[in-house]
């Protein structure tokens, strides 16, 4: 099956996600809280641009949960991988809002942020290398 350009545009997305959560990271420590969130929307899209691929259509949810599942559904096989993305849902909305903020968000950590993102790069690649042609 070929990727369509609306599946390219997703992993596209996702790809500038992943490098903005890495550039913020890289200038300082401040942007921990934007870092997270940008590999949380890193994750968010690569699963959409999969789904995409697979021509399943999703509602408009930033319901992590909901779209691993969705992602296993057609490659049950990803369960291992995507059983933490659950995990990054909290950082939709508290990491951009002063009064959403979490104690597991207040208390995110340089090392946290780091792996939050090389999570992401691990999701991306894996789900983009399954829709490659």
């Amino acid at each position: 099956m070929t990727s369509s350009p609306k599946t390219q545009a997703w992993f596209t997305e996702a790809r500038n996600d992943l490098s903005a959560g890495k550039a913020l990271l890289a200038i300082s420590e401040e942007y921990l809280k934007k870092s997270a969130f940008f590999a949380q929307q890193c994750v968010e899209k690569a699963f959409k641009g999969f789904l995409n691929h697979h021509r399943k259509r999703t509602q408009r949810t930033h319901d992590m949960r909901l779209l691993a599942k969705e992602v296993i559904s057609i490659k049950p096989e990803l369960e291992p991988l995507l059983e933490q993305a659950a995990k990054l849902t909290v950082f939709v909305v508290a990491t951009r809002y002063p009064d959403a903020a979490t104690s597991a968000v207040d208390q995110l950590t340089k090392a946290d942020v780091e792996a939050l993102l090389e999570y992401a790069n691990t999701v991306l690649q894996k789900l983009r290398a399954m829709c490659s042609d």
